[in-house]
């Protein structure tokens, strides 16, 4: 048989007569590994039928659901690709091909989240939590025990490297990922002042070759860090009585001790973690993700939100080196997580939304950077993860330019202005969306009914290809009414999951 008798006329569209029981049918399965398997066989029977027009090529597999099993024999391979049909007149009697399904075979998580991200069909809309630190703390921190505890709720789950949990990252427990180590001539110094009649205040100094660089913070009632200032974090930020940098003369020189490359013991130990990680990964059949990037949450960490806002109109300039800063530390640590073989990287971007950039500021400094971050993960085959769940609408434009291939966090409530269904309008097949349901109003203070229905509207809305349902951005009281909204949100993805 002529390979290219299956080869697809773009845009003839399938439809459901042409595949009636008993009709001759041409059937192409392959696995995306090996040579394909072609043959001619009867149709017994019908399943599913998907509506899409095929996407793909002789190499690159578009599942859809069951579309017709073979008499008498199965085929080796039931990873499925799209349907075509068309007219097939050489052969020594008259029919009608039908590439297509077969027979599908179930979808591990890894598989199908990739083929999410893809915007192929997978074998149902993959629901996988962005972020879930109830549970996570229920496993004592431990992201293996996290996956296999995500995967005994049926959810599609992902292994995060490096896995260092935050009571070990004391100077940046925001930030996941690789430590954070300052140039071995750097000296700190902390102290705590006690005031009459009103909280403490924290002092914190850093000693750099270049010059000092001070911090303060008044402590409150829910301050969690005793009398220690991390170098990064959010408690400190709306506490703070001076910032770190403040953009006098001498600032960003020092800075730059404190922004050093990843200590090579780290890098050992990161790659040897990563080994493991893979064989876990394989195991439970789950993406391995690796991050985090950052770029606009660490200046606003070093500034404060509103300094940093002044500072972008009065003194763009000093700005953009700021962030030029972070963002050649940012690729150094970068290479080092995609040196592991990740499938996903993944760039913290909370801050870098329009509540606290202008459109015209993010074109014209964040973009050049974030394009290049993501044509790094690219380049090392991984894919490219933003995570930004309030202020995203003016920038769709932007991301699409930037090369995003998931935007993690879409809120339909907590998110500033988000319209699912403009959204998704405007990235379907360019941008994977990750989230749709929010996790502090919906899943942890709403009702049984008003989870089933945005899990409802957000698969209805976002899916069924290039979608991942979450809730955003986390989930993080440990409550009974959390949990039994849980059961009602994992209950109703069930029910709605699989693509018609």
């Amino acid at each position: 048989m002529s390979r290219n008798r299956l080869l697809p006329a773009w845009g003839t569209g399938p439809k459901r007569e042409h595949c009636k029981p008993g009709r001759r049918v041409v059937y192409y399965v392959s696995s995306g590994y090996g040579n394909p398997e072609f043959g001619c066989l009867t149709v017994k029977g019908l399943g599913g039928f998907c509506q899409s027009e095929p996407t793909i090529s002789m190499n690159r597999a578009d599942p859809c659901p069951l579309v017709a099993w073979a008499e008498g024999r199965r085929p080796s391979r039931t990873c499925g690709v799209g349907i075509l049909y068309k007219p097939e007149r050489d052969w020594p009697e008259p029919h009608l091909t039908v590439w297509g399904v077969i027979r599908m075979a179930k979808l591990n998580a890894r598989d199908r989240l990739l083929r999410a991200l893809h915007h192929q069909r997978p074998d149902y809309v993959p629901c996988c939590f962005m972020s879930f630190t109830a549970l996570r703390r229920r496993c004592q921190e431990n992201l293996y025990e996290l996956v296999k505890a995500e995967r005994a709720m049926g959810l599609d789950s992902f292994l995060f490297i490096p896995t260092l949990p935050r009571p070990q990252r004391p100077e940046h427990p925001e930030l996941r990922g690789l430590p954070v180590r300052f140039h071995p001539a750097v000296g700190m110094k902390e102290w705590r002042e006690y005031v009459p009649g009103q909280p403490a205040i924290l002092h914190k100094e850093y000693s750099t070759p270049a010059g000092k660089l001070e911090t303060s913070v008044r402590v409150s009632d829910d301050w969690p860090h005793g009398d220690h200032i991390p170098f990064v974090d959010d408690y400190q930020v709306p506490r703070a009585l001076k910032p770190l940098f403040t953009g006098e003369a001498g600032e960003l020189e020092a800075l730059r001790f404190l922004l050093t490359p990843p200590h090579p013991d780290d890098v050992v130990q990161y790659k040897a973690e990563a080994e493991r990680a893979h064989v876990f990964a394989r195991e439970q059949g789950v993406l391995l993700a690796g991050g985090w990037g950052v770029g606009v949450d660490m200046a606003d960490w070093f500034c404060g939100f509103e300094n940093l806002m002044l500072l972008e109109h009065d003194r763009p300039a000093l700005v953009e080196e700021l962030l030029e800063l972070i963002h050649v530390w940012n690729q150094q640590r970068m290479a080092v997580v995609l040196s592991g073989k990740v499938d996903l990287f993944i760039y913290r971007a909370w801050y870098e939304g329009c509540d606290f950039l202008t459109p015209r500021f993010y074109h014209e400094v964040i973009l050049p950077r974030l394009k290049s971050d993501a044509a790094l993960a690219h380049e090392h085959g991984a894919l490219f993860g933003y995570i930004c769940s309030s202020g995203i609408m003016p920038l769709v434009d932007d991301y699409l330019e930037a090369g995003i291939d998931v935007l993690i966090g879409i809120d339909p409530i907590q998110g500033t202005h988000t319209d699912l269904g403009s959204f998704k309008k405007k990235t379907s097949g360019r941008i994977c969306l990750w989230g749709g349901v929010s996790g502090a109003v919906t899943v942890e203070m709403g009702e049984a009914e008003d989870v089933r229905a945005a899990v409802r509207k957000a698969i209805e809305t976002l899916g069924p290809e290039g979608f991942i349902l979450s809730p955003v951005d986390n989930i993080t009281v440990d409550a009974p009414r959390t949990w039994r909204n849980l059961e009602v949100f994992i209950d109703e993805w069930q029910r709605r999951r699989v693509l018609r």
